[in-house]
């Protein structure tokens, strides 16, 4: 026989196999954790199909109502690759448009959701943001593929301020307003 170790939780074993996973009820809660640390509110989830996606949603869900938060949810069933993850944070943003912060089920559904992901509103947080931490924002997007950062300032009248504005078109701009 082989000697053969398997990494992560699995719904199908190979007999004889050892097998390596994470605690991932502790993992998701301190992810979570961080996040709500951060002052996001309204964190969703991108999960998959498979044993490692199934028990990370679970003790998502866990985590969320330990916070006293809703669930956000999207692309149970997915394939656990970068299509089933940009899939997934799609329809994660188009179910739940006010998610603030993401946590993907693997890294590959962590990639394809930085893909789907064109902005985030963050009601009521622009005042928190000063030029440094925009700054700081912008050149940690840029290290996780980011072509760049950039802000949009919604008023309580709708108008949105921003230095990209100009590019956009009365269309677009109604649609960002309006979200």
């Amino acid at each position: 026989p082989v000697p053969t170790v398997m990494i992560g939780a699995r719904e199908h074993t190979v007999a004889g196999a050892d097998q390596v996973a994470s605690d991932e009820a502790v993992g998701v809660a301190l992810i979570v954790g961080h996040l709500a640390e951060l002052g996001h509110q309204r964190i969703g989830h991108v999960t998959g199909a498979g044993g490692s996606a199934k028990n990370r949603l679970a003790a998502y869900q866990g985590a969320i109502a330990g916070l006293g938060q809703s669930a956000r949810v999207a692309g149970a069933g997915n394939a656990t690759n970068e299509d089933g993850g940009y899939t997934g944070a799609v329809e994660l943003l188009r179910r739940y448009p006010e998610v603030t912060a993401v946590f993907a089920a693997t890294e590959f559904k962590a990639f394809a959701s930085a893909e789907a992901i064109k902005g985030i509103r963050v009601a009521g947080g622009a005042a928190d943001f000063g030029r440094n931490k925009l700054d700081a924002l912008t050149e940690r997007a840029k290290q996780v593929g980011a072509k760049g950062l950039v802000w949009m300032r919604v008023g309580d009248d709708g108008a949105l301020e921003s230095p990209v504005a100009k590019f956009l078109s009365e269309t677009e701009l109604a649609a960002l307003a309006s979200t």
